[in-house]
């Protein structure tokens, strides 16, 4: 007797949808048709995925992308490469991280301005990774010492398994 690949789920939006788990272990099928059934169907999943975002918040974005383009050019820093989403949310981070190290280590802090220069945005202008500002955007404090040995970054690179 063959072992079923095709379950119908009806998902917690109410829709009903069919799904191929031959990729599932027969023995794991059933579980995640159970766990299938708490969730959303892909359609109403992808829905609330792509939801607007507030003219408010896009207004604020916006603002914020022209101000750190300015400092980019004014800064020399490099244009950030990698997809359209992560270059726009890159540029804000890097601004930020950026603009907050300023305030502690120039107008709080011992550093001057020339110091600044050498041990901040000359290192920061080898990192044209977008991917690389993004993962490093909760390390604020520590940005001096992370720029200092980035390691190595190549735009194309990936570590995500082939198989």
């Amino acid at each position: 007797m063959a072992i079923p690949t095709l379950f119908d789920v009806q998902h917690k939006c109410g829709h009903t949808q069919e799904h191929n788990l031959a990729d599932k272990a027969a023995g794991e099928r059933a579980g995640f048709t159970a766990w299938l059934a708490q969730q959303p169907c892909t359609d109403c999943w992808k829905k609330r995925q792509d939801r607007k975002v507030s003219k408010e918040v896009q207004t604020e974005r916006a603002a914020l992308e022209e101000q750190a383009l300015e400092d980019q050019e004014r800064s020399e820093l490099p244009i950030l490469a990698g997809s359209a989403k992560q270059t726009s949310w890159a540029l804000r981070v890097r601004y930020e991280l950026l603009r907050d190290a300023y305030t502690s280590l120039v107008e709080e802090g011992a550093l001057d301005e020339d110091s600044f220069e050498s041990d901040v945005l000359v290192p920061a202008r080898r990192v044209a990774a977008a991917r690389w500002w993004i993962d490093n955007r909760d390390n604020g404090a520590m940005i001096v010492e992370i720029l200092a040995d980035p390691g190595q970054i190549e735009v194309g690179e990936t570590n995500e398994n082939p198989y």
